[in-house]
This record gives structure tokens, sequence and C-alpha cells, in this order.
């Protein structure tokens, strides 16, 4: 179960492993900051639970510092969406909502 009742609907239950990812800003209006050490995939579902986009870190994102990276989220409709940040194993580490302005 996710937070403020958003069920995410998979046919295997993954076990979340606790990892330290953090992003700014959130609310965001064109461009998210990550950080984060591990090599790591993201996920963007909407409230649906419909995938928006799949991204590989750091083949697929736009700027990449060691631990830190940036996406573009110009895309995206203003809206709430779920974050799913998986590692190179493609264990699920964290999920985190995301608000888009």
């Amino acid at each position: 179960m996710l937070p403020l009742g958003i069920s995410c609907a998979n046919s295997i239950e993954d076990e979340v492993v606790n990892y330290s990812i953090d992003f700014y800003p959130n609310p965001v209006a064109d461009v998210v900051s990550i950080l984060n050490t591990e090599f790591l995939s993201l996920q963007i579902t909407n409230l649906q639970g419909q995938i928006v986009k799949q991204y590989t870190i750091p083949g697929d994102v736009g700027r990449f510092d060691v631990g830190r990276f940036e996406i573009s989220l110009n895309y995206l409709e203003p809206g709430f969406y779920i974050f799913a940040f998986r590692n190179k194993d493609g264990r699920l580490v964290e999920i985190r909502k995301c608000v888009k302005i």
C-alpha cells in the first residue's frame, strides 16, 4: 500500500529496501533533481496506475553528476504521480509521490 491510500496494481508484491533517495523541488514545475549514490531505474506512474515514463539512470537522464541527476518533467500534465525507484538488481528501493504543477 502506498501513502495516502494509493495502491499500485502489481501481480507480484515487492518488498521495499530501505535506501535514501531525495528529490527536489516537490512540487515541481519542470526539472526535478534526484540525489542518490545507487544506480537506479525510475518508473513514473499516474494515479490511474498507468506507466507514464521509465528511466534508466544514468543512461536516460539529461544531466548526471555522481550521486545527483536531473530529469525534465515538462511533458507531464499537472497532477500527482508516483515515483518507483529500483536498484541495479531490479529490487524496489523506494516509492515517493510527486506533485507536478
